[in-house]
Parts: C-alpha cells; sequence; structure tokens
C-alpha cells in the first residue's frame, strides 16, 4: 500500500532532498527563529475572518488527492469567479522559489481532484514584503509537481539520506547542524536500527 504523504513534505523535497529526507525519517527537524516566525504568522492566517466584498475566503482548507496520495491544508481558498485559486503564505520576502511554486501546485492538483475544475492560478503571499506574486498554474509546474510526489516516494524508500550540497539554501535552515554534520564520521543506517 502506498503511504499518503504530507504536501509540506513534498514541497520541501523540492527544496532540499536531503532536508526532506532527515526531518521525516530521522526526525531530525529542531525548530529555530524563521519555522517559529512562521507557525506564528500561519496561525493568523488560519484564523477564521469575514469575506468582505464579492470574493469568498476559506481559510485553513484541508485538501487531498487520492490519486497522488498526498494531503495538507491549502492557507486560504479563494472563489474567483468559477474557479477555487490557492493562495500560499510565506515568511520572508518575495522571492518565488521552486519549492514555494511546487506547493502551490500540489494544493491545485488536490482542489482539481476534490472540486473537479482545475485552477488557472494560485498566489503566493510574502510577509515580510506583504507582496502577493501569481503562479501560472502551467501543464510543466503541475507535470514537475506530479514528479516531485513520485520522486519524494522513492526518496523515503532510501536508507541513506542523498548527500549534503551547502550552498545559499542552508542560510537559515533548521537541519543545518544535522545536515553538515555528515564531514563526521556517522551512520545513517546504525542511527535508524
Amino acid at each position: 500500500m502506498r503511504p499518503d504523504l504530507p504536501i509540506s513534505l513534498v514541497a520541501e523535497y523540492a527544496f532540499c532532498p536531503r532536508a526532506a529526507w532527515l526531518s521525516f525519517l530521522a526526525g531530525q527537524f529542531q525548530p529555530n527563529e524563521f519555522t517559529v516566525e512562521g507557525a506564528l504568522l500561519h496561525r493568523r492566517v488560519h484564523r477564521p475572518a469575514g469575506s468582505p466584498g464579492k470574493t469568498r475566503r476559506f481559510r485553513k482548507v484541508p485538501v487531498w488527492s487520492q490519486r497522488y496520495g498526498i494531503y495538507g491544508y491549502a492557507d486560504l481558498v479563494e472563489e474567483q469567479g468559477p474557479h477555487l485559486v490557492p493562495v500560499e503564505y510565506k515568511r520572508g520576502k518575495a522571492r518565488v522559489s521552486w519549492s514555494d511554486r511546487i506547493h502551490v501546485a500540489l494544493i491545485a492538483l488536490c482542489l482539481k481532484e476534490m472540486v473537479g475544475a482545475p485552477p488557472p492560478l494560485g498566489f503566493l503571499f510574502y510577509f515580510g514584503s506583504r507582496h502577493r506574486v501569481e503562479v501560472p498554474l502551467t501543464p510543466e509546474l503541475r507535470r514537475a509537481a506530479v514528479r516531485a510526489v513520485h520522486e519524494t516516494r522513492d526518496l523515503l524508500a532510501q536508507s541513506t539520506p542523498p548527500p549534503a550540497r551547502p550552498g545559499p539554501h542552508c542560510r537559515g535552515c533548521a537541519l543545518q547542524p544535522a545536515c553538515l554534520a555528515s564531514t563526521l564520521p556517522f551512520s545513517w543506517q546504525e542511527w535508524l536500527e
């Protein structure tokens, strides 16, 4: 039987496969100032609020796809004409990353399966710059999101994490201490047994 995957894990895989493996299989996630700030900001986003005007908004919407075996929450779903459009909230300034786009596409895949109509676009709202960025949900992005789901499953079948690839994406990562400890003699196989 195929295990269902959290959407957030697949998005984390798109950001850094090693971080996804370390947090999910090795339990190495340790909150830091950035993850705590993100959790506090999301708590505010997920509070029920009225929907003034013509656009109906739904907060912290549970979403899932049986076809792809993924589940999670959409921070916000807006009714725009005949479409339900996902809006994901991110901490920091508007620097749209590949993993942020994949995150929106995964939620769109779920919405398509749940309501039968694929959203043509989604949005990313960045708290740091208070800026909303449109994400066109192209066929290429949807295929990349599906590929990320399959690759995440393949990753979780591995007994060791992928090699570390230090780079700018490591700054502020809550998994940096465990991830970059790979320079020390250490056996993940022994850790998992």
